[in-house]
């Protein structure tokens, strides 16, 4: 799979990685893994259930990908099918830092590729967006 073709990765230009799907059992790479490559790494041990909660990785997640987007890099966000877990991140990275309404944020990652939370992740980014909406400016 691309997620660990580290020559293919540096091909795209990919500079920084978020796996959705750390662990021995699914995905099992690490910083280590890409260190000879020069990849940035950030993990999650997500695993795709709807009891399970991301939104602990939400903000440091949004964190990265700011980071590495403003240094002028590229960031690949994976996990083992690429539409949920994955999507989840992304998503919540478009509402918290682009400001993006969650409907908004799903409309435009799903016109990129095919996406499909579920449910558990649905309601915690609707979570998200219903508290970002109601903070005081």
């Amino acid at each position: 799979s691309l997620a660990k073709n580290k020559s293919k990765l540096r091909r795209l230009g990919i500079t920084h990685l978020i796996n959705c799907a750390q662990g021995p059992s699914q995905i099992n790479t690490d910083q280590r893994y890409f260190m000879d490559v020069g990849i940035r790494f950030f993990g999650i041990r997500g695993l795709d259930a709807p009891w399970f909660d991301l939104t602990p990785y939400f903000q440091p997640a949004a964190e990265f990908i700011e980071s590495a987007l403003k240094s002028g890099g590229r960031v690949y966000v994976h996990c083992w099918a690429g539409v949920s877990r994955s999507a989840t991140i992304v998503l919540a990275y478009l509402m918290l830092k682009k400001g993006m309404r969650l409907n908004d944020a799903h409309r435009l990652v799903a016109s990129k590729r095919f996406i499909y939370p579920n449910f558990g992740f649905k309601k915690q980014l609707s979570y998200v967006d219903s508290r970002l909406r109601h903070r005081p400016r």
